[in-house]
């Protein structure tokens, strides 16, 4: 559909739903027991008048918002309500652009009844269209039931009553990240052999288990690791349908918006299966994303839309922060013939690199400065290949892969000690030599793709060494693309000599290995230390090569003193305990393991509960935080645990300077304190992208818990802080 369509539909949608709720509001209140000419006297039916139509002009103004795309939001001046003239509204608005805003809404009645209300709601921008090819395709035959074709410019669809075919398809969609909204997804397949005997139903499942394109089979799901059930595990619901009928040519489209819905939502995308159900031995041929025609390839093409502010295609969907870890894979790096690995990067799934790729998780590259050689690895620390550079470079210190700008799908090896960086191709093929600034010398190299305040997108990330009169300070600098300064970060002087850096989207933070401690840190883009962990656990050699999966969030490392590569990944044995992510307009939110229903939040400075006030669970799902020297608090226990972790996802709105701000709290000796400041929230600012928090509570924990949100004395009743996902989660030993 194109874009001006899609938004010339969503306008028309947002006016039928205005519509709907105005007549609802007068329904409502013409419907009521008596008549309006019964309410005429009485200032409790005049308010109750007012109400409906100031509701009515919240609606409308939000609607006003929906249809501006994010800026110059038009107040509403004086509208009736009714033919009459007995009720009309006006509302403004306290900002005229980004998300999310306050309305101001009066409701008046012709008799004198007159309410004021005020709420917080999110605005979207227009729908906006993205095309998502296939990053794997393939079908698979119940005889032969251990042949591939993964390789073939077809899928078959073999009714299930004849020959059994069935087809499977894998669609990225990551790059949505986690806040987009899905407005509509239709797969698209484009027909090759219409030859039916009679109409075919083609209907669509969610996979359950993850398979390749190079192994799937009717018996295994890749190379060594079989279905549980051969034909493949999925759904037995199917999500769409369609019917293929005689003659029929060209595209065939279903309508997978629940599922892709459900994937942002958290299930697993291991993509579909198709199977036919007709009655007879019939099949068909769609085209597959090895077709010569890139107009006939898959696809799935996806309306979605975005919180103003946000840039959905690039949302986070990785948190980094490892506050527990432990071992997922473990490798030798003799096993793999690396003596001096000086560098690694992590290569997304889906990536061909000199031929080489990976659906699932992704691969590692390793700069091995002992024999001047790539090495390629599964995340696993199984080999893949090794690439020869001869003698283009020499005195590896780090390794980086590019997902954007100038040298998008590029290698960056830092070389000459850290004194320049050699440029390669996907095909391992020499690009450009380009040079640092002459006072600096890296150790590790880190590509920047997107950061949360959008100042370094597409920049490079260091750390090593800086010369100065008497020596060398150790510091991060960040450069553009040609190499150029624009930000030195001072390290702290806990950081002995850092060695690797890596960053992830959408982030302004970095992490930085400290082979002089052992140490993983994790730091702001000012050089403020965030959190750390030892890697002494799980090594006894200093680390010299670092990485993390940005898929699923391992930190991955290699240590030469005892050969060893592995990947770390969050304790598996952790599980959110407490949890409220303000599913409805309560207190009582309980939707972790342990039934937190029990212990409500509990306002300070107000008692009007969770519906209205300075403190509120608003309809979107978030706690709200406003207003001067207010606090809500919630009780809970966490005795018999040994590690915990809080966390969840902040926004600020219209904060005005330093002096507005909300405060996260923590007491382990019950409500009365003392209290320990995680972290203040403050102006100026407002943010288009919720930000996610972690804090370690490990040292706090006791039977008698408090965490509570402090709003300051200067807070203004149109400053605001908002929370979400609130989340204590524990690891038992």
């Amino acid at each position: 559909m194109p874009k001006r369509q899609a938004r010339e539909q969503g306008y028309i949608f947002m006016m039928v739903v205005i519509s709907l709720s105005l007549l609802a509001a007068l329904a409502l209140w013409m419907g009521s027991d008596t008549s309006i000419s019964n309410y005429t006297t009485g200032a409790q039916s005049q308010r109750e008048q007012a109400r409906y139509a100031a509701e009515a002009g919240l609606k409308h103004a939000h609607w006003q918002a929906n249809a501006s795309n994010c800026s110059n939001y038009p107040n509403l001046v004086s509208t009736a309500l009714d033919s009459g003239g007995e009720l009309d509204y006006s509302a403004a608005f306290t900002s005229n652009s980004g998300s999310p805003i306050e309305i101001i809404a009066t409701g008046k009645t012709a008799s004198g009844g007159k309410v004021k209300l005020g709420r917080w709601l999110q605005v979207f921008s227009s729908p906006e269209n993205g095309a998502f090819s296939a990053s794997a395709d393939s079908h698979i035959t119940a005889t032969p039931a251990n042949s591939n074709y993964g390789s073939l410019t077809k899928t078959k669809i073999d009714s299930e009553a004849g020959g059994k075919a069935r087809g499977l398809y894998l669609f990225d969609i990551s790059s949505l990240g986690s806040e987009s909204t899905i407005v509509s997804a239709t797969l698209q397949l484009n027909i090759e052999d219409p030859n039916l005997l009679a109409p075919l139903d083609i209907s669509v499942h969610a996979v359950n288990t993850p398979w390749a394109q190079s192994g799937v089979t009717w018996n295994q799901a890749s190379a060594g690791a079989n279905w549980a059930s051969p034909g493949g595990e999925y759904s037995a619901t199917p999500y769409a349908s369609a019917t293929i009928n005689i003659g029929a040519s060209g595209l065939v489209n279903w309508d997978l918006s629940d599922l892709v819905s459900a994937w942002q939502a958290g299930l697993p995308n291991n993509g579909i299966l198709l199977k036919a159900s007709g009655a007879i031995d019939d099949s068909i041929d769609f085209s597959s994303r090895e077709s010569s025609d890139p107009a006939d390839r898959p696809k799935l093409n996806v309306t979605y839309r975005c919180e103003c502010g946000r840039n959905c295609a690039t949302a986070a969907f990785c948190d980094p922060h490892l506050l527990s870890q432990e071992i997922h894979h473990t490798a030798t790096l003799s096993s793999l013939g690396i003596t001096k690995p000086f560098g690694m990067a992590y290569i997304p799934k889906g990536v061909d690199l000199a031929g080489y790729s990976d659906e699932t998780d992704g691969m590692v590259l390793i700069a091995d400065e002992g024999q001047r050689l790539l090495v390629l690895t599964s995340i696993d620390g199984s080999l893949r290949a090794k690439f020869s550079i001869g003698g283009a470079a020499k005195g590896f210190t780090g390794l980086s892969w590019a997902t954007g700008g100038n040298w998008d799908k590029h290698i960056l090896l830092l070389a000459e000690k850290g004194r320049s960086i050699y440029v390669f191709n996907s095909s391992i093929f020499k690009r450009a030599t380009l040079g640092l600034p002459s006072n600096l010398i890296a150790n590790g190299i880190s590509h920047i793709s997107t950061t949360k305040e959008g100042l370094y997108n597409n920049h490079w990330l260091f750390v090593g060494q800086e010369r100065v009169l008497l020596g060398f300070n150790h510091v991060a600098f960040i450069t553009d693309q040609n190499m150029n300064l624009v930000h030195k970060i001072n390290l702290p002087a806990s950081i002995k000599d850092p060695q690797a850096v890596a960053h992830i989207a959408n982030f302004d933070e970095m992490f930085v290995v400290d082979s002089g401690s052992n140490n993983v840190v994790n730091l702001d883009f000012d050089g403020n230390e965030l959190s750390h962990y030892s890697l002494n656990d799980y090594t006894t050699g200093s680390v010299a090569g670092f990485a993390i999966n940005t898929e699923a969030c391992q930190h991955i490392s290699s240590a030469i003193a005892n050969d060893r590569y592995f990947s770390l990944r969050r304790w598996s044995g952790c599980k959110a305990y407490y949890q409220d992510n303000f599913n409805a307009i309560a207190y009582d939110g309980s939707d972790g393991a342990k039934n937190w229903s029990a212990s409500l939040w509990i306002e300070r400075g107000e008692a009007d509960g969770p519906s209205a006030g300075h403190i509120q669970v608003d309809s979107s799902g978030w706690l709200i935080t406003s207003g001067p020297s207010k606090a809500v608090y919630r009780h809970f226990d966490l005795s018999g645990h040994s590690l915990a972790t809080l966390k969840f996802m902040y926004k600020r709105a219209q904060l005005d300077d330093a002096a507005d701000f909300v405060i996260a709290e923590i007491s382990s000796t019950g409500k009365n304190g003392p209290w320990t400041e995680l972290a203040r929230y403050e102006g100026p600012g407002t943010d288009a992208t919720p930000a996610s928090e972690e804090f370690d509570l490990s040292s706090h924990i006791s039977n008698d818990m408090w965490l509570r949100f402090v709003t300051a004395d200067t807070l203004g009743t149109d400053d605001a802080v908002w929370f979400d996902e609130i989340t204590i989660e524990v690891c038992p030993e």
